[in-house]
């Protein structure tokens, strides 16, 4: 944990309190820091105000213009498109492959979650995060989804995407992964959500 910043997956719960109270002792700008991975240069940003599910891909803007100045290509990885904030917010072209919408990416974590300040707030941004997906959709020059549900999915908030939504299914490395021999018994195996 670096000091300011607490990614809020780390935080059991949304805590109100030190939201506001962070907002005024203006301690609002998450930290952030720069590492080494595999050789590459990665940059670790906090959101601001994540305990807002709009804000979770939510960054300081000068942090993102110095470090997406030297980035040719922009594409967003992630399990709903909300991932590609960073560059709507400075106004770069990017590419998108999100797992679903976002809707169908958290629908079962907050309808079945008991009744609590984060259930409430995750409904009540409801419309937030939706509208900020349309806006992410709208502005994506390409748009790459994993199966044909999400691809439909996708299209129900905005048929006019129909020409830049693309299925492309998830790689499998056969050199890693590969079907073993069959059991004696036979077996369902399924991985994944019954929504997909």
């Amino acid at each position: 944990k670096e000091e300011g910043y607490d990614p809020f997956f780390l935080t059991p719960s949304v805590d109100l309190h030190r939201t506001v109270k962070r907002q005024l002792c203006f301690q609002s700008h998450p930290a952030a820091r720069e590492i080494r991975f595999q050789g590459y240069t990665c940059h670790q940003f906090g959101a601001i105000h994540p305990e807002l599910e709009f804000n979770a891909h939510r960054f300081p803007i000068p942090d993102l213009e110095r470090i997406l100045a030297a980035s040719i290509p922009c594409f967003a990885v992630s399990g709903n498109n909300h991932a590609a904030r960073p560059f709507l917010d400075v106004g770069r072209p990017y590419s998108i492959w999100p797992g679903s919408t976002y809707w169908e990416d958290c629908r079962h974590r907050i309808l079945q979650s008991p009744w609590s300040l984060r259930k409430f707030l995750d409904l009540a941004t409801r419309p937030a995060c939706e509208s900020l997906e349309r806006r992410i959709f709208d502005k994506a020059d390409r748009i790459a989804v994993d199966t044909r549900y999400t691809r439909e999915r996708s299209l129900r908030i905005n048929p006019s995407w129909k020409s830049k939504i693309t299925v492309i299914p998830v790689p499998v490395d056969t050199d890693c992964y590969r079907p073993v021999p069959s059991p004696s018994r036979n077996f369902i195996l399924f991985v994944g959500r019954l929504s997909d």
